[in-house]
């Protein structure tokens, strides 16, 4: 199944590039030596950019700045948006009006492809203003001229998220062994979707060109809201406590007060409302347009453990592009695309901040290398294949984490030699990948390890090797 479209390098400018989606969408792209141009209303000119970063400033809701910041690149990324409205911020100033001026800033620019990121179910329903605002913005979209394609996502999780992270805080909150309020009856239906694999599809989109069409994705489960709770309970409280069902209409008079008075409330009234709705798309939606499974929400929401900090020093705390990237650049390393998975397994499985790869097999140009090392295959060229096996490693796990620049080391590798018989070097030549992981993660790279001889190997295969990285 051909997922991947390597295309030419491009220059990619992502407005709200500085937010919680942004910074994953940038690391994804730089990952994959795309130029990224972080457009933000928030951008002081004094402030310095991340290697293979442009910072420029704009404002969505004039237009000021928009198109400067446009000029030259081949693609905008739109992720500006708000699903909570403060001020001047209201869903039509920033959610359709911002989304108006960036096409306009676009189609001046000259830009071939504008990405939009919206929401499922988004609709024109008054009763639901947020996901009527982001219908309003895909229509824009739409009329513009520019040629487009629009994503609508499920609700997106990750450290900073702005959801989950309240739901928390909410958990925290509660006493121990004290009733735990769930608005209305629980049974919404959502399907979290890590915000790597969001940047991951959005990536893909770029690569493949404009669909002029809505493609729709979600994580792989379908959890209603009182599980999501439960697993959050599981997560962040040693504790219990106990569920206690509260009509939406009996709370959203208090829930409307503690808005006014504070400057960021766990949920508003509109929210609320939102919970009359399942938010979900089919469950193999990702597998099935982007060719991966992506993370599900339970196994991956330990960043929830940590007591949540302000929304501007979490984002702050998070490092947009790290070291990796401009490493692999000064070796001249490209990496390959992901692997794709041809059975019952994924290439790659994240538990906690762990990274588990499948084995890949030795090969060349796309073809598999078969052969006995010691007999057919010399260990110079043994070790030069293995080399290419651990670049094939790192390209799955980039893709599997959202970008090179998450994976912070590598924890364990295995590798198998299909050997002659009496052929005892194996360690030598499982050294090219080992070596190779060292030169592109430094100190990091250096790894535990097992090199055996084995009799055979799929397909005839010379060599495969798995690995286990770690996760920033």
């Amino acid at each position: 199944m051909a997922i991947e479209y390597p295309k030419p390098i491009m220059r990619i400018a992502i407005t709200g590039g500085t937010g919680f989606v942004g910074t994953a969408v940038a690391a994804q792209l730089a990952g994959r030596d795309h130029e990224v141009v972080l457009v933000s209303r928030g951008i002081r000119p004094s402030r310095t950019s991340p290697p293979g970063v442009r910072l420029a400033g704009a404002d969505l809701t004039t237009g000021t700045g928009l198109a400067e910041a446009f000029a030259g690149c081949d693609a905008v990324v739109h992720l500006a948006a708000i699903i909570v409205e403060r001020g001047r911020q209201t869903f039509d100033a920033v959610n359709r009006l911002g989304t108006l001026n960036a096409a306009r800033a676009a189609g001046e620019a000259g830009v071939a492809h504008f990405v939009h990121l919206s929401a499922i179910g988004a609709d024109p329903d008054p009763r639901f203003p947020y996901l009527a605002s982001k219908w309003a913005g895909e229509q824009v979209v739409r009329i513009s001229g520019v040629p487009y394609s629009v994503i609508r996502s499920s609700v997106i999780f990750g450290p900073g998220d702005g959801f989950f992270t309240k739901l928390a805080t909410l958990v925290r909150r509660t006493p121990p062994l004290a009733p735990l309020p769930i608005a209305g009856n629980g049974r919404a239906l959502f399907q979290p979707i890590a915000a790597a694999d969001v940047a991951r599809c959005i990536a893909l989109v770029l690569e493949r060109g404009p669909s002029r069409g809505v493609v729709s994705i979600g994580g792989p489960d379908h959890l209603t809201y009182e599980q999501i709770i439960d697993i959050i309970k599981s997560e962040v409280a040693s504790l219990p406590r106990f569920n206690v069902h509260v009509p939406v209409m009996a709370i959203k008079p208090m829930i409307a007060m503690t808005g006014a008075l504070t400057a960021d409330p766990l949920v508003t009234p509109g929210q609320l409302d939102l919970l009359k709705l399942n938010n979900i798309t089919v469950p193999d939606a990702v597998l099935k347009n982007f060719g991966f499974v992506p993370q599900g929400f339970a196994d991956n929401c330990a960043y929830l453990r940590k007591r949540r900090r302000g929304r501007r020093e979490a984002l702050a705390a998070r490092p947009v592009v790290a070291t990796v990237s401009p490493r692999l650049a000064q070796l001249g390393i490209r990496l390959p695309a992901p692997a794709v998975a041809v059975g019952s397994y994924v290439p790659a499985r994240r538990s906690g901040d762990r990274l588990y790869l499948s084995g890949h097999l030795s090969r060349r140009d796309g073809q598999v290398v078969t052969g006995r090392v010691g007999q057919d295959i010399d260990v110079k060229t043994a070790r030069e294949l293995a080399r290419q096996v651990a670049l094939d490693l790192v390209g799955t796990a980039a893709g599997a984490a959202g970008g090179v620049d998450h994976l912070t080391g590598v924890i364990k590798v295995t590798g198998l030699v299909r050997s002659a018989p009496g052929f005892d070097q194996q360690p030598a030549v499982i050294n090219g990948a080992s070596d190779c992981l060292v030169e592109i993660f430094g100190e990091a790279g250096r790894h535990a390890r097992s090199a055996l001889g084995v009799s055979e190997l799929p397909l005839g295969a010379a060599l495969e090797i798995e690995a286990i990285f770690s996760l920033g």
